[in-house]
């Protein structure tokens, strides 16, 4: 497990702008390294982590009363690790799984609990993913704070499986 020594600054998600060529995040012009938040009426509903401008660690919506919306990670700007959705009163809606930008796995929540999807990625994104495979191991990025200073961590990458019914 590595940390980053890095502090990274906490900046609120409107002073950044999205007009780079490349599609990256920036603030005042340049890249944006860092996490960003959004609060309404002084709860937050969002953060994001970026790297270089792109979206690096967790992204995690809520809604105004508290209640976890969206948590996705990203590595690399590729979705990386769980993608989980919940409805506004906290029920599961889907659970998947991505490895560097490649969905590998699907659930929806239905009658009876957790529905798998069957989902198999096609010919050409396991290709794709072979090819990253072969890069090396990539753990998954999480945000570590310490009373308000935000660092980049990692952590061990293992799909846990589809959640239980």
């Amino acid at each position: 497990m590595t940390t980053t020594t890095t502090e990274l600054p906490e900046v609120d998600f409107d002073r950044l702008d999205r007009e780079d060529d490349e599609g990256r995040w920036l603030l005042d012009g340049a890249p944006f390294t860092g996490v960003a938040t959004e609060h309404d009426g002084g709860v937050r509903i969002s953060l994001s982590g970026f790297e270089e401008g792109y979206p690096h660690g967790p992204e995690r919506e809520w809604s105004p009363r508290g209640t976890l919306l969206t948590e996705r990670y990203y590595r690399d700007a590729a979705l990386h690790g769980p993608s989980r959705h919940w409805s506004a009163d906290g029920t599961p809606e889907a659970d998947s799984w991505f490895e560097r930008g490649v969905c590998t796995r699907r659930s929806r929540w239905g009658q009876g609990g957790w529905q798998p999807n069957d989902y198999t990625p096609t010919p050409r994104e396991q290709e794709r993913l072979a090819a990253k495979r072969a890069g090396g191991d990539a753990p998954l990025v999480e945000l570590a704070s310490d009373g308000g200073t935000w660092r980049f961590r990692e952590v061990p990458f293992a799909d846990p499986g589809p959640p239980e019914r």
